[in-house]
């Protein structure tokens, strides 16, 4: 009997232990579950908000154009974009775990700035008298600012690692200034819408590499020669081809120089340095000047055999400089072909070179403005501060326009407007954004 009992107890104590292994992994399945339920709405919850950062941005930027676009076709596309981006971050900002009325407050707003843009471009495609709208872009472009910079402090402290729940509903977007005010956008009409190193820097999408059209074929060995000369006093071991491009046809070079890693592009007509990359790192330290590193720039253009060039944009960060430098004929400057040089700011050693858009588009040209420097500036907008105006050729849709450059200031902000030389309509704004990275054009 005793031994029946003992039985007994084994056999429960048995079934006590199977059933709570049973239980615990429930709760194990159960806890991997939720982890990785948490997870996917984390990930999403961050995609979502990031993509509202990305378009509140966009906004802010696009609005402090469309101050300076004034009533011409630019503006037109420029009220379409804020418009777009003003819906989408609309859309993403309904996908977040915020406060309903923050996100209420937020969302009328990216609302009534889309509705604005739409009526806007409606106006200035139909010829319409836009006064009322243009009185109104600054207070909106003042909430956009606003409200992107208490967004960015979320997407900042998540990206630190903090919650992203928590974030989103610490900071409040509904006392961002100028939201949920009746009379910031209340107009009468039909209402019932950052370079990175310097103007016109970026040369992507060239097919036609016009400096190298007529230059005589050379083998490896004589780009590896050309290449020694290029740089000058850099001691370059360890050269060997490590393939070749075809737009333009090129050496693709790697080796040593000075002991550092380098990657460099020899075009195979000429011979010409199409660009020139060390592998190295700098302290962030400062002992050189500006002057100094513009003056080095010029210096190891012209051994690149990049001549008779004017700096025409010059940016400083984390002890690296950057200088674009261009030819500048007859008082034309050509961001048509720019050639771009970075350097160490603490001994002002050569880190790169990148000259596509000169090897693209440099040849002889005639070229002299039609309208005169007054009629130009007929498109400063008003309560604009010129700071200087001098012709300039430009890129613009895969080919080159003769225009006036006008730098401004209006507000702490400064822009570069383009009109056209021939027509005097305005074609282009960049506007200077200052931030970690130096100074931007967008």
């Amino acid at each position: 009997m005793k031994q029946k009992s003992q039985s007994f107890i084994f056999a429960i104590g048995g079934g006590l232990l199977i059933l709570a292994a049973i239980l615990i992994a429930g709760f194990v399945i159960a806890a991997n579950k939720n982890a990785e339920t948490n997870q996917r709405l984390n990930g999403a919850y961050q995609r979502a908000m990031y993509e509202v950062k990305d378009n509140l941005n966009n906004i802010e930027i696009n609005l402090s154009k469309l101050i300076a676009a004034g009533d011409g076709k630019l503006g037109v596309e420029i009220a379409g974009d804020v418009a777009r981006q003003s819906q989408s971050a609309s859309d993403n900002l309904k996908n977040l775990p915020m406060d309903y009325h923050s996100v209420e407050s937020a969302n009328k707003f990216l609302n009534q700035v889309g509705d604005f843009c739409v009526s806007y471009s409606r106006a200035l495609v139909n010829g319409k008298n836009t006064d009322v709208y243009e009185e109104k872009l600054q207070s909106l472009y003042d909430a956009a600012h606003d409200l992107n910079e208490r967004f960015t402090e979320i997407s900042d402290s998540v990206g630190e690692g903090k919650n992203i729940i928590a974030e989103l509903n610490r900071i409040r977007l509904d006392s961002a200034s100028g939201l949920g005010e009746e009379t910031l956008i209340n107009n009468p009409v039909e209402y019932p819408e950052l370079i990175y190193d310097g103007p016109f820097s970026d040369t992507r999408g060239k097919k036609n590499f016009k400096l190298l059209d007529e230059l005589p074929e050379v083998d490896f060995s004589a780009a590896k020669q050309k290449l020694k000369e290029y740089l000058g006093d850099m001691r370059l071991t360890g050269l060997k081809q490590e393939g070749r491009s075809e737009e333009p046809e090129a050496f693709f070079i790697t080796g040593y120089a000075d002991g550092k890693k380098f990657f460099a592009s020899v075009s195979e007509k000429g011979g010409k340095l199409i660009s020139f990359n060390i592998d190295t790192s700098v302290t962030g330290g400062v002992r050189i000047t500006e002057q100094k590193a513009r003056d080095y720039a010029r210096e190891y253009a012209a051994r690149a055999d990049f001549r008779d060039l004017e700096e025409v944009w010059y940016n400083a960060s984390e002890g690296i400089a950057v200088v674009n430098l261009a030819p500048i004929r007859n008082g034309i400057v050509y961001y048509t072909d720019l050639v771009k040089v970075k350097l160490s700011l603490e001994d002002g050693a050569l880190i790169g070179i990148e000259a596509a858009g000169y090897c693209t588009n440099h040849c002889d040209r005639n070229l002299s403005p039609t309208i005169s420097e007054n009629t130009a500036l007929l498109r400063l907008p008003n309560n604009f501060s010129l700071i200087a105006i001098r012709p300039a050729l430009i890129p613009l849709n895969n080919a080159e326009l003769l225009t006036y450059e006008l730098a401004c200031e209006h507000n702490g902000m400064y822009y570069f407007i383009y009109v056209d030389a021939v027509s005097g309509e305005t074609v282009n704004i960049m506007r200077v954004i200052n931030d970690n990275r130096g100074q931007l054009v967008l």
